[in-house]
């Protein structure tokens, strides 16, 4: 069995003109996406809190958290995002 993705396009919600189109792994047991900082950074996004996360494997990371607006296909929601690391 292999690892489905999706294109999804990432926007700044404070400044929709900022986005990105970015690959995401779908996880149906994840709770939140996770989008490399870097991107998030590079479209203005800052931090609003830090979060645990049980991430697979079982072991705890702690990450920020923020909140950006995805489209996909006809459909735009805002919803949190993980500011992923490397080595996530």
């Amino acid at each position: 069995m292999g690892f489905i993705y999706v294109k999804v396009r990432v926007y700044n919600p404070t400044d929709m003109s900022k986005f990105d189109d970015v690959e995401l792994l779908v996880d149906t047991g994840a709770v939140f996406a996770s989008i490399p900082r870097d991107v998030l950074e590079r479209l203005g996004l800052k931090p609003i809190g830090r979060r645990r996360l049980r991430v697979y494997g079982g072991a705890l990371v702690e990450r920020d958290i923020g909140v950006a607006v995805f489209e996909y296909g006809d459909s735009l929601a805002g919803a949190p995002v993980i500011f992923g690391e490397p080595e996530d």
